[in-house]
């Protein structure tokens, strides 16, 4: 049963000046959760398609067709078509892209881990002239490395993308090397100023805690880059490190994050959050304002959310620094156990899941995420003076991502993954849901 709860403060958001947007300046600005409200249903989800294996990303190719793409991890993009069909061909199918003698399946994608595989797809700016999309996964040909790959659609096959026409088509942007199978981030996206966008965790186990704060390290950052100034890429002239010389902290665009892997963009405002994977403690929905001219320091390892990261033997002073940037909004891993809850299935443990900002009243302007293990979803937005937050739904369901149709409806993406799954051997089927308003 999905649960459904009242928007409260959040209902007055949309109407709100949302160009005041600011950081935090102290732990008191932070967002504070308002009360959960049970008997005031105002919004629930309503199941669009199931049967995706993996899903992990959701998005639309911004070409008035109406079409949501949804990225399974493994390696494959499906198409539901505006009518709510779901094509039996995938868009784009890496698991058998390049057979080898050694690769007989010619899967592409590595995905052993639960944080590795294909992470996210981003459709150009001028996808219906060009036909020019972007995918980011970790690469079975290098060694788990991330790799951004840019590839074309024959405009007389739009809903499938052959074999022969992936490999004609295909172009490498960008390789990072990762020093180990977890927190390698994930999201792709075009920002409204053309630009594109890559997060990167911190590189998890075999990584030196401090990457996150190291220019010699993309690990642990958002990169900005522009596809259509160079090749295979250009540096904006605005990236904030680009006067110090070099990459990569040319390509840098803000810094110290641990595991941001989703973010999004408010289309209205420019503004961009993030939401930050936790390590020991806490989760964290950052907030980067539009037009920033300097690169941003998030904190991490300094700190975790507003707390310091004892781990890292960080004194309370330097995380004091104003230089370190305060999420909007934090909350603390629940207790950790080894069983699920009876009630809703999932398992006390605690991972960020950004799904996307709101373009439609009532919630415009909300930034909507969800945990995946608690199974809740939030809201957090700016009420013209200050930034508020508050849980929209309490549901069953392990939440893997979300993302925006064309129309601007919130979509939501579930799978069970591996933790409470009684069939390990089979990929966990994934649910789309559309987050529908019932004021």
């Amino acid at each position: 049963m999905i649960g459904r709860v009242g928007l409260a403060i959040l209902l007055s958001i949309g109407s709100s000046s949302a160009h005041a947007q600011t950081i935090p300046q102290s732990i008191d600005n932070i967002a504070a959760l308002s009360k959960f409200e049970p008997d005031n249903p105002s919004i629930k989800l309503v199941k669009v398609a199931e049967g995706f294996e993996d899903p992990v990303n959701i998005t639309n190719a911004g070409d008035s067709s109406g079409r949501l793409f949804v990225v399974e991890r493994e390696g494959r993009i499906k198409i539901i078509q505006k009518s709510g069909a779901v094509e039996e061909r995938p868009f784009l199918d890496l698991t058998t892209l390049k057979p080898t003698t050694i690769n007989q399946s010619g899967n592409v994608v590595q995905s052993d881990f639960i944080e590795q595989g294909l992470f996210s797809v981003a459709f150009h700016p001028n996808y219906e002239r060009n036909g020019h999309f972007y995918v980011h996964y970790t690469s079975a040909e290098q060694n788990g490395a991330s790799v951004v790959y840019r590839f074309s659609v024959n405009p007389d096959s739009p809903n499938h993308v052959t074999q022969s026409q992936a490999i004609e088509s295909s172009k490498l942007i960008l390789q990072i090397d990762q020093p180990s199978y977890n927190n390698n981030g994930g999201q792709l996206a075009f920002g409204p100023d053309g630009y594109l966008y890559i997060s990167l965790g911190d590189g998890g186990f075999n990584s030196p805690k401090n990457a996150s704060q190291e220019m010699s390290s993309r690990l642990g950052k958002i990169l900005r880059i522009d596809v259509d100034g160079g090749d295979p890429y250009a540096i904006p002239d605005d990236n904030p490190f680009l006067s110090e010389g070099g990459t990569p902290q040319d390509e840098v665009w803000v810094y110290g994050f641990h595991n941001p892997y989703k973010f999004a963009f408010d289309e209205k405002t420019g503004g961009m959050f993030v939401a930050d994977v936790g390590d020991s403690s806490r989760e964290e929905i950052n907030y980067l304002p539009p037009k920033v001219s300097s690169g941003l320091n998030y904190g991490w390892p300094l700190m975790e959310g507003s707390q310091c990261y004892s781990p890292t033997g960080s004194e309370q002073s330097e995380c004091n620094k104003k230089s370190l940037i305060l999420p909007v909004f934090e909350y603390n891993h629940p207790p950790k156990n080894s069983k699920p809850d009876p009630e809703t299935g999932a398992f006390a443990c605690a991972s960020v899941q950004g799904i996307g900002v709101a373009k439609n009243a009532p919630f415009e302007g909300v930034y909507m995420f969800g945990d995946w293990c608690s199974g809740k979803i939030y809201g957090v937005g700016w009420d013209g003076s200050s930034w508020n937050a508050q849980v929209l739904a309490e549901t069953n369901l392990h939440i893997t991502a979300g993302g925006i149709a064309e129309n601007g409806s919130v979509h939501v993406l579930s799978a069970k993954f591996y933790f409470d799954d009684p069939n390990k051997d089979i990929p966990p089927f994934g649910t789309v849901w559309r987050v529908d308003a019932t004021r």
